[in-house]
């Protein structure tokens, strides 16, 4: 009996020892969306179905165009703020809310049939807050982003559905250099470079989760100090040229996340992570790779009348992904994004697109120090174009100029 409990013990601290199991997106698919490169939540070009690479300009360009730094002017965020909220009709239809707030079994059951109509990939909310400058072609710019994802490998049973969270630090640098030809044409050259911090949980039952919600005392304890943590960086670059042509046309190239490696360590809890966030002493190591795009834009923005400028864009995404699958409309569609601006005095703009054949709408109210953008928009999240379309809704304050 003696022997069999100090073997018992025995493997109790070899198990204890043990270093954090690394999740690892290239390995897992409930990591999967991981691997997509890194884009902060811009609330002009979402209300514009994503379309807008031919005229990003100023700090927005640091994350989808450095060759938009080139056109020069001064342009400042003293930060910027961005909150979205997915799949909010059926928050609201599913009264999931109402339920949290009482608590009790019925909060349990309300969330686990809202997770379970989420379907296999999908996102509950986005946080961003930025900050940067841009001027004479250089740009500057510090981010920081905080997603939960949602996961059910089967697709069907809420009880197989899980929740992870994902934070993101990113240091952007560029440049971009303007080469004046005749005739109103000119060709901007531009090109970034990143410092991309990742760090992301071990999925989490969401069962589990609701649970801890629903009854008394602090839910969080035990997840933070049982829940491992995945962090690590990237150093990637962007490349941009734009052509620009008289009568307000363009035309863009824009290859993103160019040696988009992440370089991660496994750590053992969120409660280790946040007192070392780098890993260092840890020696479960892993690597995965984050898509490189190649995209193209084209747009046509008239600046002839101060009170009034319309702005059309039609953007083919990801042109490496697309000669990788059979042709089809509906996979082709996934590929485009076409949207379009009115602006009017400088201060008001009406906004509407499709992104791979979804809508988005949007308003912005530019008062040149304090900015508001409204956007809400249809994405994919299936495992084929036109499987699964995610409502999304994203409010952005920006103080700047």
């Amino acid at each position: 009996m003696k022997k069999a409990v100090s073997v018992f013990a025995l493997f109790l601290i070899v198990v204890l020892s043990l270093p954090a199991a690394a999740a690892n997106p290239a390995a897992d698919p409930a990591y999967r969306a991981l691997t997509d490169p890194f884009e902060i939540a811009d609330t002009r070009f979402t209300a514009m179905g994503d379309a807008g690479i031919a005229i990003t300009r100023g700090t927005a360009a640091l994350y989808r165009n450095p060759a938009g730094l080139a056109e020069g002017s001064l342009d400042i965020d003293l930060p910027s703020i961005s909150i979205t909220l997915y799949n909010p009709a059926g928050i609201l239809t599913s009264g999931v809310i109402q339920d949290l707030t009482s608590g009790g079994q019925n909060a349990v059951d309300k969330g686990l049939e809202f997770l379970e109509s989420l379907g296999v990939y999908n996102k509950i909310m986005q946080v961003d807050a930025s900050a940067g400058f841009s001027a004479k072609g250089f740009g500057f710019g510090f981010a920081v982003q905080d997603i939960i994802h949602t996961y059910n490998g089967s697709g069907s049973s809420a009880v197989s559905s899980s929740l992870l969270n994902q934070i993101n630090a990113v240091l952007s640098i560029g440049y971009a250099y303007r080469f004046n030809l005749p005739m109103d044409y000119s060709i901007d050259v531009g090109a970034a470079i990143r410092f991309n911090y990742i760090a992301y949980t071990k999925t989490i039952g969401a069962g589990t989760i609701l649970g801890m919600i629903s009854g008394s005392g602090n839910p969080f304890d035990s997840i933070l100090q049982e829940t491992p943590m995945m962090a690590g960086f990237s150093i990637p670059i962007d490349i941009g040229v734009t052509a620009n042509m008289p009568l307000g046309f363009s035309v863009s190239f824009a290859a993103r996340n160019i040696n988009g490696r992440y370089y991660m360590t496994a750590i053992d809890s969120i409660s280790d992570w946040s007192k070392n966030p780098f890993g260092s002493g840890y020696t479960e190591k892993f690597s995965f790779e984050s898509d490189c795009h190649l995209d193209l834009g084209v747009a046509w923005q008239w600046d002839e009348f101060w009170w009034f400028r319309p702005t059309i864009a039609l953007d083919f995404v990801d042109l490496i992904g697309f000669k990788d699958h059979p042709f089809s409309f509906r996979g082709f569609m996934g590929h485009v994004n076409i949207g379009a601006e009115f602006e009017f005095v400088k201060s008001i703009a009406i906004r509407a697109g499709l992104a791979g054949g979804y809508l988005s709408l949007g308003l912005g109210l530019d008062l040149h120090v304090i900015k508001v953008d409204l956007s809400y928009y249809w994405r994919e999240y299936g495992e084929i174009a036109g499987a699964k379309g995610v409502d999304a809704c994203t409010v952005n304050f920006t103080l700047g100029w």
